[in-house]
């Protein structure tokens, strides 16, 4: 083998060898950037002081308690209305996960409580229901009513004074919570779930329970 060939034989080698270098390299960036983005889906529940019982009014202005879903899995979000990006994309979220779950999800009733029952009346719950899952129902209520499910399921909400007079916006947290058939807490979504990683676990839940 002449100078000039071994020379070419070698440089192809070094390229190869970067090549792999450089892709191993990449996999491993992208396997960190999956990460932080699909976190772990929920924090578990099991045994806290969550939930419990509610008396409110749906948005066809009919009472609803909490064992008008007894018999079902509740996905339960608290938010409201004239909320500008978190609620929407938390229930956008609660209906991409549950349109994953495919049939598996007609076990499961997703709620959206108020926050705001002043400005949410029945009415402006129903449109804007409407915007998300086909089942969501909307509840709402009295101060009284809404102060405590608020108490029950620990949420935190406060009207934050807007920039006009008498304008006003709600400061709330922002979790799901994913509740058993017989209302106990199951898991608790944060803001930062994916929909994918909140139907791993609730379809890991399901079928758990069916095992059982």
């Amino acid at each position: 083998m002449n100078r000039h060939v071994r020379q070419m034989a070698l440089l192809c080698f070094f390229g190869f060898a970067l090549g792999t270098i450089s892709a191993w390299i990449e996999v491993n960036r992208m396997a960190d950037r999956v990460a932080l983005i699909e976190p772990a889906a929920g924090t578990s529940l099991a045994g806290a002081a969550i939930g419990g019982s509610f008396s409110l009014i749906n948005q066809d202005g009919a009472p609803v308690t909490e064992q008008t879903y007894a018999g079902a899995y509740q996905l339960v979000f608290f938010g409201f209305t004239n909320c500008p990006e978190i609620c929407p994309a938390g229930l956008g979220k609660m209906t991409a996960a549950l349109d994953s779950l495919g049939k598996e999800a007609e076990g499961i009733q997703p709620l959206f409580i108020t926050v705001d029952p002043q400005r949410d009346t029945p009415e402006v719950m129903k449109e804007y229901v409407a915007q998300f899952h086909p089942r969501l129902a909307g509840l709402t209520g009295s101060d009284e009513q809404i102060g405590a499910v608020q108490s029950a399921y620990k949420v935190y909400a406060a009207k934050v004074d807007g920039a006009t007079a008498g304008s006003y916006s709600m400061d709330h947290s922002a979790y799901t919570f994913f509740m058993s058939p017989d209302g106990q807490p199951l898991t608790m979504f944060s803001s930062e779930g994916t929909p994918d990683a909140m139907a791993k676990e609730m379809r890991q839940i399901l079928r758990q329970d069916q095992a059982l």
